[in-house]
């Protein structure tokens, strides 16, 4: 896995309707990204704005993690999209320093800088199925924090497989 320091938040505000592609972030990065920008208000917004009704066709790439203090994650959601790439149903899984890779993606990695940083992470790996090809991702991984705003409570996660 890759971090990128692309900056996500600018990318997704100058995209338009004649102009919905990026190189480098699929469209349901891009619709993720903007829907979480309204939500932020100019900060990182907090969980109870989030409404999974309201991420259209976002939803099959989104993986919902629940922060349970410093060292772990429970898997709360997993879209069909991430339960094909993965070969499996992540739902219901945790993710831990001990334990964090579910699926041959590196769950904890990823979540815990959003964590640490309070910032959407962008980034790129591999993952390895079995019984098939290596397949390339990218994604971008948003946090939500507590109703005060004092702690990240959520991370959600998209990812999206690069079809070559």
């Amino acid at each position: 896995m890759q971090i990128n320091t692309l900056d996500i938040r600018r990318v997704a505000q100058t995209r338009t309707a004649s102009q919905p592609r990026h190189p480098l972030l699929p469209p349901p990065i891009l619709a993720f990204t903007q829907r979480w920008l309204t939500l932020a208000e100019g900060r990182t917004p907090p969980w109870s704005s989030f409404d999974m009704t309201n991420v259209g066709d976002t939803l099959p790439y989104l993986t919902i993690l629940k922060c349970r203090g410093e060292k772990s994650f429970d898997v709360e959601f997993v879209g069909s999209a991430i339960t094909a790439l993965a070969g499996e149903d992540l739902t219901g899984s945790k993710v831990s320093p001990v334990k964090p890779v579910l699926g041959d993606i590196d769950w904890y990695s990823r979540a815990r800088p959003t964590v640490d940083l309070a910032d959407i992470q962008v980034a790129t790996g591999t993952i390895n199925p079995p019984y098939t090809s290596p397949i390339d991702y990218v994604s971008a991984d948003f946090p939500f924090t507590t109703e005060s705003g004092s702690a990240v409570s959520h991370v959600v996660c998209v990812t999206v497989a690069k079809l070559n």
